[in-house]
């Protein structure tokens, strides 16, 4: 009957993604900046994997230390940093960075995820970010 394909369709579940990024280059400042967005709306309770990926340029030839993050705030969390250390160097010189984290969801509730990236010491700037995140059921 419908009714017993309706019972047994009704545990399964699509995927749904978001993403944030493109052609981009600032300047970090020693201030934590959400630098790219993506929110989803899980049909059910699962997991959403989160990636991001970017490059820090040197802005001179000085050193510099710059992190970034994803993270559910707008603030750097440390258990999840990607870090460049540069030493002195050429002004052409630049990293990716790139990271992933795993985050359980609830079903009906907004998931929103952010890239804060700083500078701690010197100047850099950030290139190219992008943030992306997929929902799949449990």
């Amino acid at each position: 009957t419908k009714a017993e394909v309706d019972a047994m369709v009704s545990p399964l579940t699509n995927s749904v993604a978001a993403y944030d990024g493109g052609d981009q280059f600032v300047a970090l400042t020693t201030t934590g900046t959400v630098y790219r967005t993506v929110s989803i709306l899980p049909p059910a309770n699962g997991t959403v994997i989160v990636s991001s990926g970017g490059y820090i340029w040197r802005t001179g030839t000085g050193a510099f230390v710059a992190r970034c993050s994803i993270t559910q705030t707008a603030l750097l969390d440390s258990a999840s940093f990607q870090y460049v250390n540069k030493p002195l160097g050429s002004a052409t010189e630049s990293d990716v960075i790139g990271g992933t984290r795993g985050y359980d969801v609830t079903d009906g509730v907004m998931f929103t995820v952010n890239l804060v990236c700083d500078v701690f010491s010197g100047a850099a700037n950030l290139s190219d970010s992008w943030l992306t995140a997929v929902y799949a059921p449990s």
